[in-house]
C-alpha cells in the first residue's frame, strides 16, 4: 500500500473514530476535547479553538495550547466572527496581512498567529451555531484544501453532537424544575384549574373531560395549536383519582429523535460517556398522569415502545435490562391528522387505538364567540396581579376588537396579547394602541368594510339596510350589524329559531344567547 493510500485510510479511520466519540457522549466537555484533539492532529495545526454562538456573540469553549484564555467577541468581528456571520470557510496564509484579523486575542494571550483555517459549524437548518478554527500549520506552510474538507466534515459531526448535548443539558434543568414543582404542589396542594367559557361546543368538551377523568382510560385531545389542550390535560388529571400523583409533560416535537427515547424511558449509566442513570418522564409519572403533547411528531421507534408500556404496564430504560412496573395514565394531544398519518405509515394504528379510547375535540377560539371576552377578563386579572398593576379594565373598543379578531393562535395568542397589553398600558384602561399592529390593521379594514357594504335582503322579506357606523364605537356598530342579520333570518323563517340558526350558520343555543343579548323581539 502506497503512502498516499495509507494516509487517506488513516484520515478516514480518524473521522470514523471522531464521529463515534462525538456521538457517544452527551457531555459538552468531552465533545469539545475530542473535537479539538482530532482537528489539530489531522490538519497539522498547532492550536484549535471552538467558538459557540451565544446571542450576538462568539464565545470560545476550548483551546489546546499554552494558556489559551476564553475569548468573547461580537458576531462579525475578527476572522471567526466573519465566518460566523457569512457561513463561509476561510483559509488565510498570513493572518496579519488580512484586514479582518483582530490581533487583540494575540496580545491578550501572547500567542503569535501565522496562518488560519476557519470553518462554520451549522445545524440541520443551515444556521451557524459555532466556528471551528485551527491555527499555525506545522512547518510554516499554509493549510490545504484537503485540510479544509477534513475540518468541514468534523464540523458537521460536531454540530449534531453539540446540539444534542445542549438539548440534554436543557432537559436536565427542565427535569430538575419539574421535580421541584411536583414536590411543591404535593406539599401545598395543586391550585385547581377551572374551565372558562360558555360556548356549547367548549362545554361539551369540558363535560367529556369530567366524565372520563374518573376512569382509567387513556385520552386523546384533538384541536388546533394553542386551543387549550394543555389546560384539558391538567383539568383531567386534577379531576381524577390520580390528582395527588404527579402530572408530567413532554413535548414530543421539541426533542430530537435521537434523544426522545431516553427522555421518555430513562437511561442507564454507561450508555454514553458522561451520562448517569436517570428516570424518564414516564417513570417520573408513575401513579400519576403523563401528558404527551404533539404525539403525532413522535418517531416510529418511540411509538413502538410507548405502545409496549401501555400494553404491558412496564418499561425498560435505554441501555438497561431491568424491567420496571409502571402505573401511568396517558393523556396525548395533537393538532395533526392522525388518520392520514396512519395511511402514510407515519403513525402506528395500534398505538392510535390504544390512545384514542376517549377522544376530545377542543374548538378553536374563533368559534367560541363570547368566550373570548370572558378569557380576556380572566387574563387581565391574572397579569394585572402578577405585574403589580392593580385593578385594570378593557375599553369597549378593545373588547370589540378582541371579539372580531380571528385568533389564529387561539387561547395562547389571546393570553400573550393580554399580557403585552397589561405591561404596555400606561393607565388602568387597556386601549387599542397597546394591541399588536395586525389586530389594529384588521379593525381598520373591518370598519371600512362596514361603511360601504349593505346587508342584502333574504328571500321572503323586504330588504333591510344595515346601519353604518358614524360616531358610534366599533362594538356598537357590530352589534347593530348582527341585530339586522338575525332579524332578517327570523323574519324569513317565520320565527323558527332552529331554521334561522341554520341559515346564519350558528348553533341554536348561540342564536338564543344573541337574541337575549341584543334585545331582539317582535320580529315575526
Amino acid at each position: 500500500m502506497n503512502d498516499s493510500r495509507r494516509s487517506n485510510d488513516e484520515k478516514l479511520q480518524s473521522l470514523l473514530n471522531a464521529s463515534l466519540l462525538l456521538n457517544s457522549t452527551l457531555s459538552m466537555k468531552d465533545i469539545l476535547h475530542t473535537l479539538s484533539l482530532h482537528a489539530t492532529q489531522h490538519t497539522g495545526g498547532d492550536r484549535c479553538t471552538l467558538y459557540l454562538v451565544e446571542a450576538k456573540h462568539l464565545v470560545s469553549e476550548v483551546a489546546l495550547g499554552d494558556g489559551m484564555q476564553e475569548l468573547r467577541m461580537p458576531l462579525g468581528e475578527g476572522i471567526a466572527g466573519h465566518v460566523a456571520a457569512s457561513g463561509q470557510r476561510l483559509l488565510i496564509d498570513d493572518a496579519y496581512r488580512d484586514e479582518r484579523f483582530n490581533p487583540a486575542s494575540d496580545k491578550s494571550t501572547g500567542y503569535k498567529t501565522r496562518n488560519m483555517l476557519v470553518v462554520p459549524i451549522k445545524d440541520r437548518t443551515g444556521s451557524v451555531i459555532g466556528v471551528l478554527q485551527v491555527l499555525n500549520k506545522e512547518g510554516g506552510e499554509g493549510f490545504s484544501e484537503e485540510d479544509a474538507r477534513y475540518l468541514e466534515i468534523m464540523a458537521g459531526h460536531a454540530a449534531v453532537a453539540i446540539q444534542n448535548a445542549r438539548v440534554y443539558e436543557n432537559l436536565a434543568h427542565e427535569r430538575n424544575d419539574l421535580q421541584k414543582e411536583n414536590s411543591r404542589l404535593r406539599r401545598s396542594g395543586s391550585k385547581k384549574v377551572e374551565p372558562i367559557g360558555s360556548n356549547p361546543r367548549f362545554r361539551d368538551a369540558v363535560e367529556m373531560a369530567e366524565g372520563v377523568a374518573q376512569s382509567t382510560a387513556n385520552v386523546l385531545l384533538r384541536g388546533e395549536c394553542g386551543s387549550g389542550m394543555g389546560f384539558f390535560a391538567r383539568y383531567i388529571h386534577q379531576q381524577s383519582k390520580r390528582a395527588n400523583g404527579p402530572l408530567v409533560q413532554i413535548n414530543c416535537s421539541a426533542i430530537p429523535e435521537d434523544l426522545i427515547e431516553a427522555e421518555l424511558f430513562g437511561i442507564e449509566k454507561g450508555v454514553a460517556t458522561g451520562v448517569d442513570a436517570r428516570k424518564g418522564r414516564l417513570e417520573m409519572a408513575n401513579r400519576g398522569s403523563c401528558f404527551l403533547d404533539e404525539i403525532g411528531d413522535m418517531s416510529n421507534s418511540a411509538q413502538t415502545k410507548v405502545l409496549k408500556v401501555i400494553e404491558d404496564r412496564e418499561l425498560e430504560r435505554v441501555g438497561g435490562r431491568q424491567v420496571f412496573p409502571i402505573d401511568v395514565r396517558i393523556v396525548a394531544a395533537t393538532h395533526r391528522d392522525l388518520e392520514q398519518a396512519i395511511k402514510t405509515k407515519e403513525f402506528r394504528a395500534d398505538l392510535y387505538y390504544r390512545l384514542n379510547v376517549v377522544s376530545i375535540w377542543i374548538p378553536p377560539l374563533r368559534a367560541r364567540g363570547q368566550d373570548v371576552l370572558e378569557l380576556a377578563q380572566f387574563f387581565v386579572g391574572r397579569f394585572s396581579k402578577s405585574n403589580g398593576r392593580g385593578r385594570m379594565r378593557i375599553s369597549n373598543e378593545v373588547l370589540a376588537m378582541l371579539q372580531s379578531y380571528a385568533w389564529p393562535g387561539n387561547v395562547r395568542e389571546l393570553e400573550n396579547v393580554i399580557e403585552r397589553a397589561v405591561i404596555l398600558s400606561r393607565d388602568t384602561t387597556i386601549e387599542p394602541s397597546v394591541l399588536p399592529q395586525e389586530m389594529r390593521n384588521e379593525r381598520a379594514a373591518l370598519s371600512a368594510e362596514l361603511m360601504t357594504i349593505p346587508v342584502p335582503a333574504m328571500s321572503g322579506g323586504p330588504p333591510v339596510e344595515a346601519p353604518m357606523p358614524n360616531d358610534a364605537g366599533l362594538r356598537e356598530s357590530l352589534e347593530d350589524f348582527e341585530r339586522v342579520l338575525i332579524r332578517n333570518a327570523l323574519r324569513n323563517e317565520r320565527g323558527v329559531q332552529t331554521e334561522a340558526a341554520r341559515r346564519l350558520g350558528i348553533s341554536e343555543s348561540n342564536l338564543r344567547y344573541k337574541i337575549k343579548k341584543l334585545g331582539i323581539d317582535g320580529v315575526v
